[in-house]
């Protein structure tokens, strides 16, 4: 049984959201460990514990929790009950005061004015995930000079 919940965060219906779909949407960067965590919980009965990226439907990562604790045999399969949270903004939130702090480091040590603005809005680009020209024409600059 998958929840008809998954579709409202992943834009799969709960019909679509097969195991082979799953594992092809997980980040790369995040697919062996995660992979080899739920092996581990079918074959030894190893708890699954894993924050992931996920590729949903219409492009966009989400961050997820997934948990299970055991598996059980029902009708000749082998099941296991999970919960998935939605982690995106607090992931979002996380990756934005790192960035943050990032610049705070580098704005002390940096001399040239110059280069301390073009980290700046490298920096709200990032942190705010937008277009380095929506950082400047927000900031007034003629970006095109």
């Amino acid at each position: 049984f998958t929840s008809p919940g998954v579709e409202k965060v992943t834009g799969f219906t709960a019909e679509e959201m097969t195991a082979e779909l799953w594992t092809s949407r997980v980040h790369p960067d995040d697919r062996e460990r995660v992979r080899a965590q739920y092996e581990a919980l079918f074959r030894d009965g190893t708890r699954f514990d894993s924050e992931y990226r996920f590729l949903r439907k219409d492009g966009t990562w989400a961050w997820f929790a997934d948990q299970a604790t055991h598996t059980y045999v029902k009708n000749g399969r082998v099941l296991t009950d999970g919960v998935t949270q939605d982690l995106t903004e607090r992931k979002r939130g996380e990756l934005q005061q790192l960035g943050l702090a990032g610049f705070g480091r580098r704005a002390i040590s940096c001399v040239d004015e110059r280069d301390l603005f073009h980290d700046a809005c490298r920096t709200v680009s990032a942190v705010l995930e937008v277009p380095m020209a929506s950082v400047l024409i927000s900031l007034g600059v003629n970006w095109r000079e």
